[in-house]
């Protein structure tokens, strides 16, 4: 059974060797990431969410429990001091996507399925390689707000 704690492990497992990785315990504020990793140059703050599966119907909003408004707020407003800083990490069952600030404020609000795969900018099955994911979150496409 997945979790967002088993989340936090697969990630840190997976880009650790690469980065300096450090899971955030924010007492202080509310909506702050949970991780928090630098490499080459590049600093990203990452909220990680966990989902069972996907709605059967394909007209069904996923909906990912714990997403907080404090959290989607606190994405789009270090996004619009620095583009490409905050992402949000989704597994469903065992298949994992990734979304920048733009995304992750569409997913917070509601989308179909097929709308989350859409607006993911990365996504990996079961065995999914940390230099991929790095990749893409070194170039990632920037949308504006």
């Amino acid at each position: 059974m997945g979790s967002e704690s088993g989340l936090r492990t697969t990630l840190k497992k997976k880009i650790s060797d690469q980065t300096h990785y450090i899971r955030v315990e924010n007492t202080c504020g509310t909506g702050t990431p949970d991780v928090n990793f630098a490499w080459n140059g590049h600093e990203k703050w990452v909220e990680l969410k966990y989902l069972a599966k996907f709605p059967v119907r394909k007209t069904t909003k996923v909906t990912l429990s714990c997403f907080t408004l404090d959290q989607i707020t606190w994405i789009l407003s270090r996004w619009c001091v620095k583009k490409g800083s905050t992402y949000l990490f989704v597994q469903v069952g065992d298949k994992y996507y990734l979304f920048n600030a733009h995304g992750a404020n569409k997913v917070y609000h509601g989308v179909t399925t097929m709308e989350f795969k859409e607006l993911a900018i990365w996504s990996g099955g079961k065995g999914w390689n940390g230099d991929e994911l790095l990749l893409a979150l070194e170039y990632p496409p920037i949308s504006a707000f």
